[in-house]
């Protein structure tokens, strides 16, 4: 295979795999010096390229990829804008696309710093479709009108967005807390806490609401035991830091500990673990989604277990690749969750 074929077949994957769906096909001249051949021979495979209709050329001469979907090229591409930090609520939406998205075309993972990225914008010109994982960072009233304004689909995950006209999956619903809450009250806990170190977001918000008013309505006392960290802060040794600062000062004179997400919880146990308090025995913890993790602590811990966002992402994709206005509910929420009863929860020693 001569290089100039080299060249076009690597350029044809890094189209077909999204790689300028972000950024602009760099000149020819560029193209020789990255990929170390001659600018005649980045010239030919250029225009192999040109002359296969993957490429087209402007009238200012740019090159940019041809988005006809009738191209060689014309699996749709579809972005996946996480914030760029380490968050276990993406895990389950990234394996779902993983298992449905093949017969769609490829969905690339996009990070954002912050919501003036410039990447956003990026990606909302260059994919076909947008998944959103929202940061917990307060996101600009400018910037969610860019997003419902799109003229790629956008669907939100992890958060309801449907205000704006955007399709919502949302997994959690916080009306489900109330179903910790009651197991808790099973287990004959009636001081319950409520432990959150997350940045306040419309999630966060409303799970400690529900707390809120299943205390009220069954007139129980508990403290709210809020330290938030700033938006992409440590929640882990937070989490470990106040708990073991509650623990040595007595403020942690609870039955019982409802988490508003499992770092929290994982964190709770292992700073109680240390202070010589029992979980379960002594204080109960429970975690409003387990994240893949709180199966797998020492003692396991009570939680709810989130539905499954196949088959929500696979009607998104759908709806993305169809070219046609979304059709039914916008928000897209499961009617039931199941209760996981563990180790973390058991009051007997």
């Amino acid at each position: 295979m001569t290089k100039s074929n080299q060249l076009s077949s690597l350029l044809k994957k890094r189209i077909i795999n999204g790689d300028y769906a972000l950024k602009v096909l760099p000149p020819e001249r560029q193209l020789a010096k990255e990929n170390n051949v001659s600018h005649m021979t980045a010239r030919r495979a250029v225009q192999t390229l040109l002359d296969d209709g993957i490429l087209v050329r402007n009238i200012s001469g740019r090159l940019s990829v041809n988005r006809d979907r009738d191209s060689e090229t014309n699996s749709l591409k579809f972005a996946f804008l996480l914030p760029d930090f380490e968050t276990p609520a993406s895990n389950p939406y990234r394996r779902a696309l993983d298992q449905v998205s093949d017969e769609f075309g490829k969905v690339r993972p996009v990070y954002y710093l912050h919501w003036d990225d410039p990447l956003i914008s990026d990606a909302l010109e260059g994919f076909d479709g947008i998944f959103l994982l929202p940061s917990s960072e307060p996101m600009p009233p400018s910037v969610m009108m860019r997003f419902a304004k799109s003229k790629h689909p956008v669907v939100a995950v992890s958060q309801d967005l449907t205000a704006y006209g955007i399709p919502s999956i949302y997994l959690m619903p916080p009306i489900f807390v109330q179903r910790l809450l009651d197991h808790l009250e099973e287990q004959g806990c009636r001081r319950i806490g409520c432990l959150n170190v997350q940045p306040h977001d419309v999630i966060v918000e409303r799970r400690i609401e529900q707390w809120q008013l299943w205390m009220a309505a069954h007139h129980f006392e508990g403290p709210l035991l809020d330290e938030p960290v700033e938006p992409y802060g440590d929640t882990f040794a937070s989490a470990y830091d106040y708990t073991r600062r509650l623990i040595a000062s007595g403020k942690l004179d609870v039955e019982a500990l409802l988490c508003i997400t499992a770092g929290a919880a994982v964190a709770a146990v292992r700073a109680m673990h240390d202070a010589g308090v029992r979980p379960g025995p002594d204080i109960a913890v429970c975690s409003v989604v387990g994240e893949n993790i709180a199966a797998y602590t020492v003692p396991s811990i009570t939680t709810l277990e989130q539905s499954d966002p196949a088959p929500y992402m696979l009607k998104c994709l759908n709806y993305m690749s169809s070219g046609g206005p979304w059709i039914g509910p916008l928000l897209m929420q499961p009617a039931e969750v199941q209760l996981l009863v563990r180790e973390s929860t058991q009051r007997t020693a």
